[in-house]
């Protein structure tokens, strides 16, 4: 019987060079999967890729429909998922596919089950398969580049996903190659828990696979690898690899506030149009796969994905329809970026259709004392009736069904606008906290009734004109409606008391602090950092006694001293946090100011990942990179769990951090401002909500 030996020093050297090795410098036809399509994007070009030979580059399950290629050796580059290991057992067993190709050479990412191994040296009777080997490196991709795409994933939290989300977080790990002397999490999320276990077992039974070891030190080689900036791209960047690794698994629902000091805009949510029609978006053309790696897939886009989509399409429309009369084109790549430039043109005209310019007012005035202009604003984008055909119809809603585009994109661009409205309901509130001006929570129920009645009127009216009611649509609606209502009543309220800083009075406390002791060292009796220090913690304290009134479930979750700050609120306490110098910490004890030092101390020893376990939205990510955690100090209140092989690795009983430059930040996917809404949305009307029950 045929068997094939699983690699013990698997690499970690990500390049072209070294994936195509084996048959370096032969015409070498490659098959990848969605995964690997996407790193192999990010690692090269389309001359780079031909320079080393490559003569065709096909997804793996359309092998079949290669032309022209018998007689090449075929590197398959892919994720040891099921449908990828299925696409192989398929070339390997059936004589019209083993004909193909001359030889088979596969790359794996990740590790792969030793009985996957032994099965498919059973498959090969015809030895198809010259070499096995796995290089890990797809998975090297942090953000929204580590994951696949969140259609392509199930439930975050199911027990499947989280044995999913383990394994690759492993190869990860791998690909870093430095072993974690610590897994911890948050104590408040079991399921944070139990993707934690599920790692510390993978990492405890793959020791031999990492480079470096607990401490720091190479395990294997004498000497680092070399990486390659090209290939892991501008925006990817690893901490050091001599330095111990400690990982922190975060839940978003438990240890995440995401919706307060957000900036919800209406460009952000629209995004989600590359979610909701990713064929126009992957910039490639699919019935050419020779020609996928054009200038139209490189990583110009994957750059300029997340910014203002006026700015995308009217600075690089241009350049694209100048490339696009390119003589050295092929017909693919000419139909390709024409595609491209229709969708982004078609794209930016429906922005223009749904008043940018308004919704920008409205984000505008939430800089004014009051909330009054940011409700008037709303009242006559959202709630004001314009005339059609003697109907009434709401401003911004007119101009979707007055667009000169398909019906079933106006109903896309329907859903968009009311998670718009009732994210624009959330900021409001919360930046003006005004839950107990009962004259202005009057309005803004009188503003969503109007809005959500109109809404579904055009529902209806749209789902005429395409022959079939759209009970998704008209569910996402009722849904939100009832959202809308449950939150001005009783969530809203709650969700303020819970997390809500007035963040200038912060600024100031610790801005009087820092003064206070600059006075005290130059002119000492006229001031101390006792007073300063007294002062913000009297802030803190004043709001934590607000909290005692407050669902008890609430407290249960964020710990009775809420000074200590348990956990991470919003992206916005980043830029707080930077004013607070170690003295300006509220700590009470000498223990609390012991541990602080251990802390300070050990963040300058060791570099951390931090995995967000149900997806991370970019700005998160941005914020969180040089976020000052400095979690949970008091240990008789909740205890993060943690995950030590020796205890003696470990000075102190380190319960937080300061994570700075050594920050490395991942997730399972990235999460859009849209599924957000809906998030908050379910957590509202399920009476389950992940932080508050109404």
């Amino acid at each position: 019987m045929r068997r094939f030996n699983q690699p013990t020093v698997p690499s970690t050297n990500v390049s072209l060079s070294e994936i195509i090795k084996p048959v370096y410098g032969a015409s070498i036809v490659m098959l990848v999967d969605k995964v690997t399509l996407r790193s192999l994007t990010h690692m090269c070009t389309q001359t780079e890729i031909a320079e080393h030979g490559v003569v065709s580059v096909a997804l793996i399950n359309t092998s079949e429909s290669l032309s022209g290629v018998a007689g090449n050796p075929c590197i398959a580059y892919i994720c040891p998922s099921d449908e990828s290991l299925s696409a192989v057992y398929k070339i390997v067993q059936l004589s019209r596919e083993r004909k193909l190709f001359k030889e088979l050479h596969l790359v794996f990412t990740g590790l792969v089950p030793e009985n996957t191994i032994s099965e498919l040296a059973t498959s090969d009777s015809g030895k198809l398969i010259h070499t096995v080997r796995i290089i890990f490196g797809a998975h090297c991709m942090l953000g929204a580049r580590f994951a696949l795409l969140p259609q392509e994933v199930e439930s975050p939290y199911s027990e499947a996903s989280i044995l999913r989300q383990a394994d690759n977080l492993l190869n990860l790990l791998l690909a870093i190659g430095v072993e974690p002397f610590s897994i911890r999490y948050l104590s408040v999320s079991s399921a944070a828990a139990s993707l934690a276990g599920h790692l510390h077992k993978h990492v405890m039974l793959r020791r031999n696979l990492f480079r470096y070891n607990a401490k720091g030190l190479i395990t294997y080689e004498t000497q680092s690898i070399r990486r390659d900036s090209s290939i892991l791209g501008p925006k990817t960047r690893f901490p050091p690899r001599n330095k111990p690794m400690e990982v922190i698994v975060l839940d978003r629902r438990a240890d995440l506030q995401s919706v307060i000091k957000q900036n919800w805009t209406l460009l952000p949510l629209l995004s989600d149009f590359g979610l909701l029609n990713n064929d126009t978006l992957e910039f490639c053309d699919e019935t050419n796969t020779k020609h996928q790696y054009s200038k139209t897939s490189s990583a110009l886009f994957e750059q300029t994905y997340a910014a203002d989509f006026f700015v995308l399409t009217m600075s690089i429309i241009p350049e694209l329809r100048k490339y696009a009369q390119d003589s050295t084109l092929s017909q693919g790549e000419k139909n390709a970026v024409i595609g491209i430039c229709s969708a982004a043109s078609t794209l930016s005209e429906y922005v223009g259709k749904l008043n940018y310019t308004r919704i920008s007012q409205i984000e505008n005035s939430m800089h004014n004392d009051n909330s009054s202009e940011a409700i008037a604003l709303l009242e006559k984008f959202f709630a004001s009736q314009g005339v059609q055909r003697g109907k009434a119809k709401q401003d911004i809603l007119l101009h979707i069904l007055e667009s000169d585009t398909s019906t079933a994109r106006k109903l896309l661009f329907l859903e968009l606008v009311v998670s718009l409205f009732f994210s624009l309901i959330v900021l409001i509130t919360l930046q003006y906290n005004v839950f107990s001006i009962q004259n202005v929570l009057k309005k803004l129920q009188t503003i969503a009734t109007k809005f959500f009645l109109a809404a579904e009127q055009a529902n209806i009216e749209l789902s005429q004109q395409l022959g079939a009611p759209n009970d998704n649509l008209t569910q996402h609606i009722k849904r939100l409606s009832d959202a809308t209502n449950a939150y001005l009543a009783n969530y809203g309220r709650q969700l303020a008391n819970a997390f809500y800083y007035q963040w200038d009075n912060v600024e100031t406390s610790a801005k009087t602090a820092i003064t206070n002791r600059v006075a005290s060292a130059t002119s000492p009796g006229q001031g101390s950092s006792l007073n300063g220090n007294m002062e913000l913690t009297a802030y803190l304290n004043d709001h934590n006694a607000s909290l005692q009134q407050t669902d008890p479930a609430i407290l249960s979750q964020i710990g009775t001293n809420y000074s200590y700050k348990p956990r991470v609120l919003s992206v916005a306490e980043a830029a707080i946090c930077n004013l607070l110098l170690e003295s300006d910490f509220p700590i009470t004890s000498a223990t609390d100011r012991n541990q602080l030092a251990d802390v300070l101390r050990d963040a300058e020893e060791h570099q951390v990942l931090i995995y967000v376990l149900g997806g991370i939205s970019q700005a998160e990510h941005a914020g969180l990179e040089t976020y000052d955690y400095y979690g949970q100090f008091n240990q008789a209140v909740r205890s993060p769990g943690l995950f030590k092989r020796r205890p003696q690795e470990v000075t102190g009983a380190v319960m937080c951090g300061l994570y700075n430059k050594l920050v490395t930040l991942a997730s399972d996917r990235i999460v859009s401002r849209l599924s957000v809404v809906r998030e908050l949305v379910e957590d509202i009307t399920s009476g389950r909500g992940a932080l508050l029950k109404v």
